[in-house]
């Protein structure tokens, strides 16, 4: 696949991004994020939803379902490799900046 420049720049900050977050969660916890007890993942999603309930208003269940899967997609996005983690971001940013033409090669190179 030829990678075009402004998705892949715009999917490189994505990935900068989830792997500083990842990074500073396993410092906070002083293990990998993949090996988190059940509490400490609980800790880590309530933390987050009182953040957010605090930062933008409501109450602490209007967020813990957005949380969990937010932690959770971090442990699912750690566990990829370097390689993985940017072509999965790659996709998801190409879609939104390629022409319908570039949209058609893309799609046509998927063999069903």
């Amino acid at each position: 696949m030829e990678y075009k420049q402004e998705a892949l720049s715009s999917a490189y900050f994505e990935v900068r991004a989830k792997r500083e977050r990842i990074a500073k969660m396993q410092d906070e916890y002083s293990k990998k994020i993949t090996e988190l007890t059940e509490d400490e993942f609980v800790n880590i999603v309530q933390d987050l939803a009182t953040a957010k309930a605090l930062s933008e208003g409501g109450t602490l269940d209007d967020y813990i379902d957005g949380q969990e899967w937010y932690v959770n997609s971090l442990i699912e996005f750690s566990k990829l490799t370097i390689d993985e983690q940017l072509h999965q971001a790659y996709i998801s940013k190409f879609g939104k900046n390629a022409s319908v033409s570039d949209m058609k090669t893309e799609l046509g190179s998927i063999v069903i």
